[in-house]
């Protein structure tokens, strides 16, 4: 069977807390049946595999060991000092024109420091987004922060990540 499911299962149930019982009693089916799963002996039926992410919080491909490496998350903030931090902006026009843009946070925030605007591909990052995107990095913010799209087939995503 599925022992990644097994390991995965056991972890976020021990980190809620629950017992195998508790689970059980939760999802409405048997403690032997939670027990199976931990041991890696049987799979739970798959009508029940969202029941089971929203119990612990998580999607359900991260129950089987599938990061989502574009999942916003909250960390301590940064306090000011943002050595640490890399901000990605990744742009694409209807023409097939494509933008990356990887530079550290503190290095974005002194280009951008006096200047109204930076454009990427379609996209114009004003100042005012910038302080918005500085302020989620402050609140303790991580991962994709802004997603957009024009109505002629561009797109922009934004990304602030902790090396």
């Amino acid at each position: 069977m599925n022992n990644k499911f097994a390991q995965n299962f056991t972890t976020l149930r021990k980190e809620k807390g629950y017992t195998q019982a508790s689970v059980a009693e939760k999802l409405n089916v048997s403690s032997q049946a939670v027990s199976k799963w931990e041991n890696g002996d049987s799979m739970p039926d798959v009508s029940l595999l969202g029941d089971i992410a929203d119990l612990f919080g998580v999607t359900i491909d991260e129950l089987f060991g599938r990061e989502n490496k574009e999942k916003v998350t909250v960390v301590d903030p940064p306090k000011g000092d943002y050595s640490g931090y890399l901000l990605r902006i990744d742009a694409g026009s209807p023409d097939g024109a494509h933008a990356k843009v990887n530079i550290p946070l503190s290095v974005a925030m002194i280009m951008l420091r006096g200047k109204a605007e930076v454009k990427i591909g379609d996209f114009t990052l004003t100042e005012k987004d910038f302080t918005n995107i500085i302020d989620m990095v402050d609140a303790g913010v991580l991962g994709p922060i802004v997603e957009a799209e024009s109505p002629d087939g561009g797109h922009a995503k934004i990304y602030v990540e902790k090396r």
